[in-house]
């Protein structure tokens, strides 16, 4: 187990896929990830990620009312070291273009849901690592 695991806080409107992803990470991993919270939307969001000390925020770019434009803008403004990573179902063949608006929006990256297995844990320890990098470092 590493001596600080990784502090993660997840925001999805599906509060099914928030539980299989809190077990995914905090049990498969050796220890290496604690989801610190959960939110279902913005304000439940920011208030969360204002008390907690995550190091990661994995959010749903597909999130109802059209609320994560805003929500990355604010989260960016707010918590310029955290790192936040974008997840979509959007089909591949858009994927190009949605990263570029996460990318927009204030995003660190961009993955798809259906390759969260694969692709997940490194791109949360590339942009932690990024993050916690001092610019020049």
């Amino acid at each position: 187990m590493p001596a600080h695991p990784l502090r993660v806080l997840l925001v999805d409107d599906n509060e099914t896929f928030l539980k299989i992803l809190t077990r995914f990470l905090q049990e498969n991993h050796g220890g290496e990830f604690v989801v610190v919270g959960t939110a279902t939307g913005s304000s439940e969001a920011l208030a969360q990620a204002n008390a907690l000390h995550q190091q990661v925020i994995l959010l749903d770019f597909d999130l109802h009312e059209g609320q994560r434009p805003a929500l990355i803008r604010d989260l960016r403004s707010a918590l310029p070291q955290v790192g936040i990573i974008a997840m979509t179902l959007q089909d591949p063949g858009v994927y190009d273009y949605c990263r570029q608006v996460a990318l927009a929006d204030g995003a660190d990256d961009l993955i798809l849901k259906n390759v969260l297995t694969t692709e997940l844990l490194p791109c949360i320890r590339r942009v932690v690592h990024a993050r916690q990098t001092p610019v020049g470092g």
